[in-house]
């Protein structure tokens, strides 16, 4: 279980889909994130690496520097 943005992640699921716990990100979003941040769709929770999560919330917090529309 990993912390990001204040809300617990489920480790033993896709990292797409653990991502939907946290406010305001759906599926749709969790996998935009996950391709500009360059983490295989893949992976589970659990596994990423504390820097693979430092870019997932940087993506997250400042959506319009990575070019996603909000």
């Amino acid at each position: 279980m990993s912390r990001v943005l204040n809300t617990n992640v489920e480790g033993n699921v896709k990292v797409m889909y653990a991502l939907t716990a946290i406010k305001g990100v759906g599926r749709r979003y969790s996998n935009l994130v996950l391709k500009k941040a360059d983490i295989d769709l893949s992976k589970r929770a659990g596994e990423l690496t504390s820097d693979e999560l430092e870019r997932i919330v940087d993506i997250i917090q400042n959506p319009l520097q990575y070019k996603i529309p909000t």
